[in-house]
């Protein structure tokens, strides 16, 4: 540039063009050679063109000439006239910036003008970039393209020069910027931008480096601009990777579509067909006024949805451009909206549901929409869901819900507890045949839900026509769902063979991640509660274990499906506690009921509930199960199967706190209800055995025989723990010689099932047996390991020592205490004198266990007998009743 107005200085006028890429300094370089020409002396002659709407003729023209006050009729060669004039005195420069935006008149005066700059001490320097989509005219091109033209092609600025630029802002930005060198793209106007953000606290690309895109992105031209735009808009995970949709949403034919590729490349904006960092892509999505963001999202919905795109990338153009009223798009995002819970992301398939109940034009699409949306929030928020189901229950009467969706509302009120409102639900809805496949396998679905887990509202309904069958094998997650039923159903009447339950643990395996289906119970959860029901603890313990844990995974976030780890946490419990956890089951009870909150009443409460009950029962900790059970549960719970485990904790509870008639009571209405139902499923409570043990507390072995033989004739199956725990309570029928073969046998049972904490109660046992018969050091072998079992079991009842005893009563004591006259202690056994003896002294019926290494209900009934025998009712009388002789304790 220096020569060139060296060369204009003697007389050898010359044309020069400026060109590069936008944001390369084009203009730059003409404001320094036009400051460099006023400090020699010349006269300089500037004008900028612009691209605001038409120009008007001479415009940019006339720029040029104002320093020259020239009012001239406009002609071509008004410029050159002028020029020469002023060039009679001192060398003239004259500069024009963005020449391609210049009006057709002044390109002719500029063509006037450079066609005679020989011998004239003038230069002509014009800036210049081809802009996609903008035709050149002729005195353009005829301007440009002369052959004299010299041109100055401005080149992308290096790596170390976007550094070195950044030094101007300090050091501490110039390392900044070095690790985001690339995003310059060679722009002078891009570095100066990262340089500027460098320089500032935050992130780097920052708000400089977007208003420097948007810059680049105006200067390149309205095609280059729309281009950017849809890139920005299909440059999304799962988007097509088809240029031809590229060009359709910014209206462009391939040929202009890559030209426009091409500059926003040179720009810096865009490398390899992709914005070079996601904050240019955000500044050009920011810069979109909202309307025309609006009409080119739903554009781009459109057309990705006929290029068969994914749903979720068709959502995401949809959720951003808000309700759109054509008919495809509310099965898409119901769709999407699936997509999104199977990775659990329960909040952005609640967005999907609520944008496609905006989009619905009728009010079943609507409704059905609604129903999905109730069942989203349910998972990750189920107290507040309630409400929700509540509000659809008028929708369904009505007839504006589909029959599969209103069975799915009937089965979340099953859950809730809220049965009336199912049953109506239901009825309406019919489980009767249908031609419609989907129909049939809900309904199927619905039925065998009823009779597994809420078998008292089953019978409300009476039967129902025979369904038939509609699938050969496990294909979708409803088939699997019903596949699962059939087993667990199978399961609660003895019928599941090893074969079925092998299929559950095929489910298990593919199907343990999360929430992946609208069910409102799924698979997995019910495949865990078929382990555990039939006594395979072990498995159950993997399977439960690894679920939960990939609940806690980065694939599946906290936040996300509630529900979904409150049934896990809610079955993981009862795992825990029957493989002899007890603190473990603590611990998933009491996660099970936080995350259901405590609202209202539902069925996973009540399961959730009984299981942290009872697992503090096992621990000794008979205070805090108490608490547990001030509040009573609603009497709709003992229509659901978790009614009668409620029953069986509370009544292990009142075992251990010695009210054995209020045990007895609750465990034989327990049996009253699963016969009323048809369940005959030892592995979900084995309420004979447990009724057996109240019996014997009772001091009625006669009875416990018959129920202890009862329940081992009617188990079709091993069911390992349950036939355990009625052959404990058989032993304890049968005279000491005979108990220790049965208790071997319970052990043998439970080591393989790995029902820990049942398995050291039978140890206690096997030990207590071996003493009696005189077998002191297999007596003391067995009760080693007893103990070293209910330790990890946390079972504190069996394994902390007692206090010392305290010495026995004197004579003069007794004499004192002894009521005038009888001889009732005399009838007294030897062991019902040893308990007898401690128990008037003040020991609780544990405490008098451990001294004497028996279990707690054998000195529930010795108390018992002592109390018959003695014909006193309470530990007081008891004292009052005795002999004026020592009672030893020996």
């Amino acid at each position: 540039m220096d020569e060139l107005l060296a060369g204009a200085g003697r007389g050898a006028g010359a044309f020069a063009v400026v060109s590069g890429p936008t944001g390369h300094g084009r203009s730059t370089v003409l404001r320094r050679l036009a400051a460099r020409a006023a400090d020699a002396g010349a006269v300089v002659l500037t004008a900028t063109a612009h691209r605001d709407g038409p120009p008007a003729p001479h415009a940019t023209v006339g720029q040029l000439l104002a320093p020259l006050r020239r009012d001239d009729a406009p002609d071509d060669a008004r410029l050159h006239t002028a020029v020469r004039e002023a060039a009679a005195r001192r060398t003239v420069l004259v500069t024009v910036d963005d020449l391609q935006h210049a009006d057709e008149a002044s390109v002719r005066d500029l063509r006037h003008l450079a066609d005679r700059l020989a011998g004239e001490r003038v230069a002509l320097v014009v800036s210049w970039r081809r802009v996609p989509g903008e035709d050149e005219p002729e005195p353009l091109r005829a301007l440009l393209y002369r052959p004299a033209a010299r041109w100055l092609l401005l080149p992308a600025l290096p790596p170390d020069a976007v550094v070195a630029l950044a030094r101007r802002h300090g050091a501490a930005a110039a390392r900044r910027v070095a690790e985001h060198r690339a995003l310059a793209g060679g722009s002078p106007l891009l570095a100066t931008a990262l340089a500027r953000d460098a320089a500032q606290p935050g992130t780097v690309p920052g708000p400089a480096y977007a208003r420097a895109v948007l810059t680049c992105l105006y200067r390149t031209g309205p095609v280059a601009t729309r281009v950017a735009r849809a890139l920005a808009l299909l440059d999304a995970p799962g988007a097509p990777d088809d240029p031809r949709l590229l060009g359709r949403l910014a209206g462009v034919d391939a040929g202009l579509r890559e030209r426009a590729l091409d500059a926003l490349a040179e720009a810096g904006v865009l490398a390899d067909g992709a914005f070079r960092h996601p904050a240019g892509r955000r500044a050009v999505l920011d810069g979109l006024p909202a309307d025309e963001e609006t009409a080119l999202r739903r554009a781009a919905a459109r057309l990705l949805h006929e290029e068969g795109a994914p749903a979720g990338t068709v959502a995401a153009q949809l959720l951003a451009a808000g309700p759109l009223r054509e008919e495809w798009v509310p099965p898409l995002l119901r769709e999407a909206a699936r997509g999104a819970l199977a990775g659990g992301e329960t909040t952005g398939a609640a967005r999907l549901l609520r944008l496609a109940v905006e989009s619905c034009a009728t009010d079943v699409a609507r409704y059905t929409a609604k129903v999905e949306l109730a069942m989203v929030r349910w998972m990750s928020d189920p107290a507040a869901s309630v409400p929700l189901f509540l509000a659809l229950r008028a929708p369904i009467l009505a007839g504006k819900v589909p029959a599969r969706h209103a069975l799915d509302v009937a089965l979340t009120m099953l859950w809730g507890l809220r049965f009336d409102e199912a049953v109506e639900v239901i009825e309406h809805a019919g489980l009767v045949p249908t031609d419609d496949p989907e129909e049939v396998l809900r309904a199927r679905v619905t039925r065998l839900m009823l009779e597994t887990m809420f078998p008292g509202v089953a019978a409300r309904l009476g039967g129902a026509p025979a369904l038939p069958a509609t699938r050969g094998r496990l294909g979708s997650e409803d088939e699997a769902l019903l596949g699962v039923l059939e087993i667990l159903s199978a399961v609660l009447r003895q019928s599941a063979d090893g074969h079925a339950l092998a299929r559950v643990e095929q489910e298990l395996r593919g199907n343990h991640t999360g929430p992946n289906t609208l069910a409102p119970i799924g698979s997995p959860v019910l495949g865990l509660l078929c382990l555990v029901y039939s006594d395979r603890l072990t498995a159950a313990a993997e399977w439960c274990d690894r679920a939960l844990a990939d609940t806690g995974s980065a694939a599946f976030p906290d936040a996300a499906g509630a529900l979904w780890r409150a049934f896990l946490d809610a079955v993981g419990a009862v795992v825990a506690l029957r493989t002899g956890r007890p603190r473990a089951a603590v611990e998933r009870a009491r996660g099970a009921l936080e995350r259901i909150g405590a609202r209202d009443w539902n069925s996973t409460r009540v399961l959730a509930l009984a299981t942290l009950a009872e697992a503090h029962t096992g621990m000794g900790e008979l205070a805090a199960a108490a608490e547990l059970f001030v509040d009573p549960v609603p009497d709709g719970a003992f229509e659901a199967l978790a009614g009668p485990l409620y029953l069986h904790a509370r009544g292990r509870h009142h075992l251990a706190e010695d009210r054995a008639h209020a045990a007895l009571a609750d465990f034989l209405r327990c049996g009253r209800q699963l016969t009323t139902w048809g369940v005959e499923a030892p592995g979900l409570v084995p309420w004979r055995a447990a009724a057996a043990e109240a019996w014997l507390a009772l001091g009625e072995p006669a009875r416990a025989r018959v129920l202890a033989e009862e329940q081992l004739v009617v188990l079709r199956d091993e069911f390992p723990r349950t036939r355990a725990m009625a052959l404990r309570c058989l032993a304890a029928t049968r005279a000491p010689g005979e108990r220790p073969a049965p208790l071997r046998a319970a052990v043998a049972l439970l080591e393989r099932c790995g029902a820990r904490y049942e398995l050291a109660r039978v140890l206690v046992d096997l030990g207590e047996a071996h003493h009696a018969l005189g077998d002191r050091h297999a007596a003391y072998s067995v009760r080693r390991r007893a103990r070293r079992i209910a330790r990890d079991c946390d079972a504190r009842g069996l394994y902390e020592p007692a206090p010392p005893p305290a010495a026995p009563p004197t004579e003069d004591a007794a004499d004192r205490r002894a009521p005038r006259g009888g001889d009732a202690p005399a009838r007294l056994t030897t062991s019902e004198r040893r308990v007898a003896a401690l128990a008037v002294q003040g020991f609780s019926n544990r405490e008098i266990a451990e001294h004497l290494y028996v279990t707690v209900s054998t000195v529930e009934q010795h108390l018992t007998r002592v109390y018959r025998k003695t014909g006193v009712g309470s530990r007081a009388e008891l004292s009052a009743a005795l002999r004026p002789h020592r009672v030893a304790a020996a």
